[in-house]
């Protein structure tokens, strides 16, 4: 199946996500590839194997100043698959000597250790990465490629252990098992992700055909938040009661961290819950605090 092209020529081609900036700060997401090495049945700007990358002068004389221009200091690359970029690495650092914190979402599938080890070596660099399950089969269906669930839960891993993993982005499909969505949280926590957005498969691009067979209705959210979450922990004196709808989660297995979900109008973001009592941080609150889901990725 041939892809068709949806720009004219001179014309850079878009993706929209949902999101914010912290503070009086600007956010940038950038889609610095076109391509993507897998096909996963709810892309929504359809990427396939082809497909083009953005010129990486074109990003240091061009796009670079004009961020710079726009008082953006928060970039997310996204695509296709941004990893695949042939100048992924020199991108980022690009970025970060502009002076902007850097993030990406990822399939995980095709980062080196090297890369690994080279964006730790920058800083202030973070990572995504998408996960749809818990099992070959429901995963590796979902995105084309049944090995590369394997890959991904390995990356997962060495982006922890470099401090560059962030969070976990999901979106809930009918090819998994319920008890997946709660080994996958497990997962997250486990690995120190500071949150895990599931977004409903929405009707973009590939979503189009595949949302009716694979999407995940109200009633199958509900179960999955049931299923992840437990009743929110007595508070200390003082503290601000949640609201009546607020749960948080107990990932049990593999970390003791309350998780709380914060919804928003695309998504539920499970984050940690702060440490009741006096001996919250600020710091710590304020990422548990209610806002909008972002990217993929934030």
């Amino acid at each position: 199946m041939s892809a068709r092209n949806i720009t004219r020529t001179g014309q850079a081609s878009s993706c929209y996500f949902r999101t914010t900036a912290d503070g009086g700060t600007r956010k940038a997401l950038v889609q610095i590839d076109e391509r993507c090495n897998l096909h996963c049945a709810h892309c929504f700007v359809s990427a396939t194997r082809d497909g083009h990358s953005m010129p990486y002068d074109d990003i240091t004389s061009l796009l670079i100043p004009r961020l710079k221009a726009c008082r953006v200091e928060r970039v997310t690359l996204t695509g296709g698959e941004p990893t695949i970029h042939p100048r992924f690495t020199a991108i980022v650092q690009a970025l970060r000597s502009a002076g902007m914190q850097v993030g990406f979402c990822t399939n995980a599938t095709t980062l080196t250790e090297a890369q690994i080890s080279e964006l730790a070596g920058i800083g202030g660099v973070h990572a995504n990465v998408s996960l749809d399950g818990f099992r070959a089969e429901s995963h590796g269906r979902f995105r084309g490629d049944r090995g590369s669930f394997a890959v991904t839960v390995a990356t997962v891993r060495k982006l922890a252990a470099a401090g560059l993993l962030q969070g976990v982005l999901c979106t809930p499909n009918s090819l998994a098992e319920d008890e997946e969505y709660r080994e996958l949280c497990e997962f997250a926590a486990g690995n120190g992700a500071s949150y895990v957005l599931m977004n409903p498969l929405s009707s973009m691009g590939r979503g189009v055909k595949s949302r009716g067979k694979l999407s995940s209705g109200g009633e199958h959210m509900r179960r999955i938040r049931a299923l992840t979450c437990s009743p929110p922990a007595p508070r200390s004196p003082g503290m601000t009661p949640a609201s009546s709808s607020s749960v948080t989660s107990s990932p049990t297995r593999t970390s003791r961290r309350g998780w709380t979900p914060t919804g928003s109008p695309g998504g539920t973001r499970w984050a940690p819950t702060p440490p009741a009592g006096p001996a919250a941080s600020p710091g710590s609150a304020a990422r548990a605090a209610p806002q909008r889901s972002s990217p993929p990725g934030s």
